[in-house]
């Protein structure tokens, strides 16, 4: 089981390793702070899903979930790790083991900030808003604790990032493409999550319009029963405010209007008609906010992604060149060699997800009634016939790369944090 991927952060390396360290700032997460190595076992078994009951407690060393109908408490002492899912800049995921009720879960570590006390109020915001907001398309958040100096942020456990899943389709040892069935019912899953999420999220935003996510392969995740759920809806955000206005860590999929505002990327097609270079770096990544359309030209390009198995920008010799070809070139679509593959009305929709002007690209709740998902929201049946191919999807891809050394060596089971 995994949890989510980094595209060029930097994977954690050697399943088991009882040292963890988070790069950047926030420098090394100590040692003493890990829970105790388990060995990995050969398989897991269908756990109960425990059910999260966030509260609006003091931050602690423990948070409360109810198991069986009954309310457990977790101590951040009592879980053990059983193997690193990734590392990233803001942190560490390890797959975590509560022995009590034998239920497998993704812990997230994070650096500790300067505020403590506006850290506190933040995740305790987190906690109400995972009461108040039910979602089957967002993983369950479990609860937020202290330990020795870490934050630890206890979560649903998935089986794979579609990041991590479709590198392993792809691969000439598998070879096994998304279909459209498949791409459909992520689109959905991404597209239906957003509206039942930001809305809420919105209320503790500062402006209420400012979008709060990390839209990517590596932070949608599947599992083998075919559910796609989001991660990380805006917690980054939430724990320090300095993080909802970076681009770190997301850069592949930033809409043009993060990376030039709409008044600069004016300046620069006045600059090119005099002769001059046009785009500067000076000038990038500026923190002026951005609304949920920049998410949905994410989510375009997530889905470019996986139907053809590629980054649609990519190679790119480094991140100016990157930002220069999303600011200046036409946006991304289909291949004529996959549009065969895929439903005639999939190549509309990714135009209207990728208009590089934000004011006319479409809007998650506005996606929901294009031809291509049109009718799945009020039609369990055909919701759940999706479900189900994507639920075989991810099991033949899985347990294709489970059974095959060269896969599991070409893509091992890897991911990153933020």
């Amino acid at each position: 089981a995994s949890q989510q991927s980094l595209e060029n952060g930097g994977s954690g390396s050697g399943s088991g390793s009882s040292s963890r360290a988070s790069s950047g700032a926030g420098g090394r997460l100590r040692a003493s702070s890990r829970p105790p190595m388990l060995p990995v076992p050969p398989a897991l078994s269908q756990q109960p899903l425990p059910v999260p009951l966030a509260n609006d407690q003091p931050l602690s060393d423990l948070t409360t979930i109810r198991h069986n109908g009954a309310d457990i408490e977790l101590k951040a002492t009592e879980l053990q790790t059983v193997r690193v899912l990734g590392k990233g800049r803001f942190g560490v995921v390890d797959q975590v083991r509560h022995p009590g009720t034998k239920c497998h879960f993704a812990l997230k570590y994070l650096r500790r900030s300067s505020d403590a006390r506006e850290h506190e109020l933040q995740l305790r915001e987190i906690n109400v808003l995972r009461r108040a907001v039910e979602c089957p398309f967002a993983v369950y958040f479990y609860g937020a604790m202290f330990h020795e100096g870490d934050i630890l942020i206890l979560m649903e456990l998935m089986d794979a990032s579609l990041r991590q899943l479709y590198l392993t389709a792809y691969s000439p040892v598998v070879d096994l493409p998304f279909s459209d069935s498949v791409l459909r019912y992520v689109a959905y899953s991404g597209d239906f999550a957003d509206p039942r999420m930001f809305i809420p999220l919105s209320l503790f935003s500062s402006p209420p319009s400012q979008s709060r996510r990390d839209v990517k392969p590596s932070n949608m995740l599947a599992s083998r029963s075919g559910q796609v759920k989001m991660c990380d809806f805006g917690i980054a955000g939430f724990l320090d405010n300095s993080i909802a206005k970076s681009n770190v860590g997301c850069e592949l999929y930033l809409a043009p209007e993060r990376i030039l505002p709409p008044a600069q990327q004016k300046e620069t097609q006045s600059s090119r008609a005099e002769g001059g270079d046009g785009l500067d770096a000076s000038s990038l990544h500026r923190p002026e906010g951005f609304t949920s359309a920049a998410d949905v030209w994410s989510l375009g390009v997530s889905l470019v992604e996986l139907a053809t198995g590629s980054y649609p920008y990519g190679p790119v010799t480094g991140p100016f060149e990157l930002n220069r070809r999303i600011v200046d070139d036409p946006p991304p679509a289909l291949p004529a060699e996959s549009v065969a593959r895929f439903d005639a009305q999939l190549p509309g929709f990714l135009s209207r997800c990728l208009e590089k002007n934000h004011e006319q690209r479409c809007r998650f709740d506005w996606l929901l009634s294009h031809a291509y998902l049109a009718g799945i929201d009020s039609d369990p049946a055909r919701e759940a016939g999706l479900r189900n191919e994507t639920a075989g999807f991810v099991c033949d891809v899985l347990d294709s790369a489970s059974g095959d050394s060269d896969a599991k060596r070409l893509h091992p089971s890897r991911h990153s944090v933020l």
